[in-house]
């Protein structure tokens, strides 16, 4: 039979062997230093998707583009194109990102009249 010394002493030893595991197993699960990289968002009001749609000008109104199949899109003041060439009946191919709600074009390509 073992004395009550004996028996301390090799609770204390499982003991500490268990804190070692545990704590050896946490950080082989944690990569000293590394941190997650933060989540990039977009910038407010943007998806952060770029679409593109083709069709005919079926209306310009203001700033508001019609195409034939009722998609409206908004040309910004910024959008460098000769308001000229946006006609009914001209084929456009256009990027845009949704920003409340409205579809607002970043480029703009103007073809021949269909």
């Amino acid at each position: 039979m073992m004395s009550a010394k004996a028996i301390s002493l090799l609770i204390g030893l499982m003991v500490s062997a268990l804190v070692i595991i545990a704590v050896g197993t946490s950080l082989a699960q944690t990569p000293s230093g590394a941190q997650a990289p933060a989540p990039q968002a977009p910038a407010p009001g943007l998806s952060g998707d770029v679409k593109q749609v083709e069709g005919t000008i079926q209306k310009v109104s203001g700033a508001t583009l019609t195409l034939a199949d009722g998609t409206q899109l908004t040309l910004p003041s910024s959008l460098s194109i000769r308001r000229d060439e946006l006609k009914p009946g001209a084929a456009v191919k256009a990027s845009y990102e949704e920003k409340s709600g409205q579809k607002m074009v970043t480029a703009i390509e103007v073809g021949p009249d269909r």
